[in-house]
């Protein structure tokens, strides 16, 4: 009489082959996984930046509207301008791509490690319509973009901000 309270050989083999097909597959399931939450986690990060940024700014503009914006703009560098008021305050804009540094004022963000500034650099302008009759209605623009890129992954971000404003002096 034979024993046959064990596996054969075979039944093992099989066995094995099954249980590598499964542990392949969900190793490739767990590094896919693991790619999106760090693409993820770069583009929540970049994104704080920005609003954070955005906001600073945006709330900068809005409470001095009694100080207005003049169009007087100076270059202070590479990458770097100087915003004037009308009653002589200055805000400076400036970002270091060296060590990834985007400052506006006293307020000053660092880009996230796989992130860097694009070559396009800081884009700052103003856009006048002097025909407009009416006292009060905004007759001037001014824009600001920043243009972010991420160095692994193929995107572009940006600090954009459009300020519609009147302007006395047109």
């Amino acid at each position: 009489m034979r024993n046959n309270k064990g596996f054969s050989t075979l039944e093992l083999i099989v066995s094995f082959v099954l249980i590598s097909f499964i542990a392949i597959a969900m190793f490739r399931a767990v590094l896919m996984l693991n790619d999106r939450l760090f693409y993820h986690q770069n583009a929540y990060q970049i994104t704080v930046l920005i609003g954070s940024m955005s906001n600073t700014i945006q709330q900068d503009l809005l409470n001095n509207l009694d100080n207005q914006l003049t169009t007087n703009i100076v270059s202070c560098g590479t990458d770097c301008y100087e915003i004037k008021f009308k009653d002589n305050s200055k805000r400076k804009i400036k970002i270091d791509r060296n060590l990834k540094l985007i400052q506006y004022g006293d307020y000053i963000e660092k880009l996230p490690t796989d992130f860097s500034f694009s070559e396009d650099g800081i884009s700052l302008g103003f856009a006048q319509h002097d025909e407009v009759e009416t006292t009060g209605v905004y007759n001037s623009i001014f824009s600001l973009k920043i243009p972010i890129v991420s160095d692994i992954y193929d995107e572009e971000y940006a600090i954009d901000i459009v300020y519609a404003y009147y302007d006395d002096t047109l």
